[in-house]
């Protein structure tokens, strides 16, 4: 069964130390938080059973993450997770014979990446000491979409 220490704080845990449900509260606001990352398959149970759960007892999820190293520590090391995604998909997409209806979907998947990042930034979900530098990549994501998108899924280097 998945371990919910207080249904109230709607708060989730699996193996006693990784954490996949947490609610922030920010600025007056209550911010709940799932992780969808999984930590093994047991976990991955926990976590079915705990939004089964949230759902009969009425609670809503604010916000569905992929942070591979668990809620306890925080939500940046799904920024940075994100991020490493995100030079994922451009990369496969700048290569030569990468197909259009490929770089499309991964333009969809980069954007979808990019909207959660602008959520938690938004809620102060996150707190980064360097924030131009996220800004910029943010930037270069944006910007690279864009030029896929106009290029109908054909990436164009810009000079």
């Amino acid at each position: 069964m998945a371990i919910i220490s207080n249904p109230n704080t709607k708060e989730a845990w699996s193996y006693k130390w990784w954490q996949y449900v947490r609610q922030f509260n920010v600025n007056g606001n209550k911010i709940t938080v799932f992780n969808n990352a999984t930590y093994s398959i047991t976990t991955s149970k926990h976590q079915s059973q705990a939004r089964s759960l949230m759902r009969q007892l009425g609670h809503n999820i604010d916000l569905y993450i992929d942070c591979p190293e668990g809620l306890q520590k925080g939500l940046e090391s799904s920024i940075e997770h994100y991020f490493y995604e995100i030079d994922q998909f451009i990369e496969q997409a700048k290569k030569k014979n990468s197909r259009r209806s490929t770089n499309l979907n991964r333009v969809s998947k980069i954007q979808k990446r990019l909207n959660k990042i602008d959520y938690m930034f938004k809620y102060n979900l996150v707190n980064f000491q360097n924030n131009l530098e996220i800004q910029t990549k943010i930037y270069l994501a944006e910007n690279f979409c864009a030029n896929v998108t106009k290029n109908e899924g054909k990436f164009h280097e810009t000079k």
